[in-house]
């Protein structure tokens, strides 16, 4: 416990010098919160007497929040609508200190999740999203910029994908070859849409659900899953979350199963978001893989235990793991 605990302390101190750029669909993660104590008349669905409104970074917006935490310089590129929403997700970058470029397309809605809450309970989710392919405007304003931040220094770069349409098949091949041009490690959350195109990256993390999806794969054989996705996905490490069995980390030669402790779930939103945070941030300190999916497994957890979208820090996780 002492060895890992050491460990956990070098790379909270390295990670302070770390520039790490996010790239990816960002949102509002909006929460209506009140108390249900009667049925409507109207229909037979719960009434809401509503207290309060929280907006919290979702999507990229909290990966970078997630870094942010972890000590790491952030910088987030991504598209946004020409609305009202944009402006809290820039009020909210700017207030945590996210080095944020974002384009505004004009026939674009901003994503926002809004979830009805009573006591911790999830009533209802209401999204507003677009989902069609940016334009190559926001293409070649989002290869732009990934250029000026690579000439003033990059550790990472993290393509988080959302499917709401920021990454084209062609600005995924483009990202990845710039990054592989200039030595960068490219660390990606991938979706159904994309899943396939990410080739070529650092670190390909997908959860368990969405590995099955993409390789149409039923057996719960961690191991057949991943050695099956290895030969589709040209990527240095596969790490495959595996929600309460842990995850599943390795290259195309070797992957090993990393079980998790139990804990009480209370929420697992968020929680890939803390994984590749913390995974990308492994990979710029050239982490021992045993050591990441350690740290991984007990940061997505710590996170899993917080109702709604939660962030944590070096301490939370120093914490957790004394007790």
């Amino acid at each position: 416990m002492t060895a890992i605990r050491n460990q956990i302390k070098e790379i909270q101190k390295l990670s302070k010098d770390l520039k790490i750029l996010v790239i990816g669909d960002v949102m509002i993660d909006r929460y209506y919160l009140g108390t249900v104590n009667r049925i409507s008349p109207e229909a037979p669905v719960p009434v809401l007497d509503w207290q309060k409104t929280n907006d919290l970074p979702g999507g990229a917006s909290n990966v970078a929040l997630n870094l942010i935490k972890l000590n790491c310089h952030v910088s987030l590129i991504s598209v946004l609508g020409q609305d009202h929403y944009a402006e809290i997700i820039e009020n909210q970058m700017n207030e945590i200190g996210v080095n944020h470029f974002f384009i505004k397309e004009k026939n674009r809605i901003t994503t926002i999740k809004s979830r009805f809450v009573s006591d911790h309970q999830q009533l209802l989710r209401l999204d507003q999203e677009d989902k069609h392919d940016i334009n190559s405007d926001s293409e070649n304003f989002i290869l732009s910029k990934l250029q000026d931040l690579i000439y003033n220094g990059l550790s990472t770069i993290i393509l988080q994908d959302y499917n709401k349409g920021i990454f084209t098949k062609q600005l995924i091949g483009k990202i990845i070859n710039i990054a592989n041009q200039n030595k960068i490690p490219v660390c990606v959350d991938p979706k159904k849409s994309n899943f396939f195109e990410f080739q070529g990256v650092t670190l390909f993390k997908p959860n368990l659900k969405e590995a099955n999806t993409a390789l149409n794969f039923s057996t719960k054989n961690f191991q057949n899953l991943f050695h099956s996705l290895a030969e589709r996905i040209d990527s240095k490490l596969i790490m495959i979350t595996l929600a309460s069995e842990g995850l599943i980390l390795g290259d195309k030669q070797l992957a090993k199963i990393f079980p998790t402790k139990t804990r009480l779930v209370k929420d697992v939103s968020g929680a890939g978001d803390t994984v590749i945070s913390i995974a990308s941030i492994c990979v710029a300190c050239h982490t021992d893989t045993a050591i990441m999916a350690e740290i991984c497994n007990i940061a997505g957890g710590i996170v899993c235990e917080i109702p709604g979208v939660a962030s944590i820090t070096w301490e939370d996780i120093l914490d957790d793991l004394d007790n």
